[in-house]
């Protein structure tokens, strides 16, 4: 497991009572994090980070409508943020992150399955995935 650390957000009468994992004894494991990250809703659970340390982090938020923003940082400099090019980045999706929510173009919201693919590898690895769209942003 590459990350050391998980966060979550859990919303109850607008007061965050969500969780951080530190992994010092090796207890992450994907299907934690999966259970975690399927849980996302756009209501009271609205955002997770998955990190090594402070720069090194996934953030992943929203779940409402089923779309998800997510983007990874080695740095905390610049950033990789996931897109689904087959929709328009003219378009405004609202989504609920961190609880609070934000406009975000349509391109840059991704359903589960891509936002899942992109957070195992990360996690487990520590790379982004490849295989998925991603734009670089210094």
């Amino acid at each position: 497991m590459f990350i050391r650390g998980l966060h979550f957000d859990n919303w109850v009468n607008g007061r965050d009572k969500g969780e951080f994992i530190h992994d010092q004894n090796q207890d992450l494991n994907w299907e934690m994090i999966e259970k975690i990250l399927t849980e996302l809703n756009g209501d009271n659970k609205t955002q997770v980070l998955l990190s090594k340390d402070e720069d090194i982090h996934m953030g992943i938020g929203g779940g409402n409508s089923g779309l998800y923003n997510v983007y990874a940082t080695f740095d905390n400099i610049s950033f990789f943020n996931l897109l689904d090019s087959s929709k328009s980045e003219d378009k405004i999706i609202q989504l609920v992150t961190g609880g609070q929510q934000g406009e975000f173009s349509a391109n840059n919201c991704v359903d589960l399955e891509t936002m899942l693919k992109a957070a195992k590898l990360f996690a487990l690895e520590g790379e982004i995935n490849d295989s998925l769209n991603w734009q670089y942003e210094e």
